[in-house]
């Protein structure tokens, strides 16, 4: 062990010497952390604090459906405000003015068609398309499918969908959790 000792201090000693292995090993992580912190330093998890904005657009007489759909996107970490859907003519002669934030149109009657057992169609949309439109698309769809997967063990389970309904079913221990650590 002895000699596996001196030969690590010797090599260690040898390696410092040199100025590539000092600027390599001491400056320029340094460096490299702070390039990658600079770059990505804006671009945090989806739930923060502060919510990004998502412009609801709800019809008239959108029911409780589209309340339990509300209720769904500020979980996935949404701030929401309500406003109607801008055309595209709105759109171009706001300018730069106009929000950069995604839309989400509920169209009016959601409730009473849904239940009908009509299609009904939840339209997402951008002013420009940035890197976190999928990100977008991806939870405002999710926020959609559990809101219908809901509305399927509801009406499974021999209920009348209501929201009354809903908060039963909310209150109701998940069969299937996940969870998620840090590996490591």
């Amino acid at each position: 062990m002895r000699n596996a000792l001196f030969i690590a201090r010797h090599d260690l000693l040898l390696s410092l010497r040199q100025k590539e292995t000092l600027m390599w090993v001491f400056l320029m992580p340094g460096l490299f952390f702070y390039f990658i912190g600079t770059i990505t330093g804006g671009m945090g998890s989806p739930g923060k604090s502060s919510g990004d904005p998502l412009v609801l657009d709800v019809g008239a007489d959108a029911g409780f459906l589209a309340d339990e759909l509300e209720q769904r996107l500020e979980q996935a970490g949404y701030k929401l405000s309500h406003a109607a859907t801008p055309t595209l003519e709105e759109l171009s002669a706001a300018g730069d003015a106009a929000p950069r934030g995604p839309w989400l149109k509920v169209p009016a009657g959601f409730t009473g068609s849904v239940l009908a057992g009509e299609q009904v169609q939840v339209t997402l949309a951008r002013r420009k398309a940035t890197l976190l439109g999928d990100l977008d698309q991806f939870r405002a769809g999710r926020a959609v499918y559990q809101v219908l997967a809901d509305l399927v063990a509801t009406t499974a389970a021999d209920q009348t969908p209501s929201p009354e309904s809903f908060a039963a079913l909310r209150s109701q221990p998940r069969a299937l959790v996940v969870e998620a650590r840090q590996a490591g």
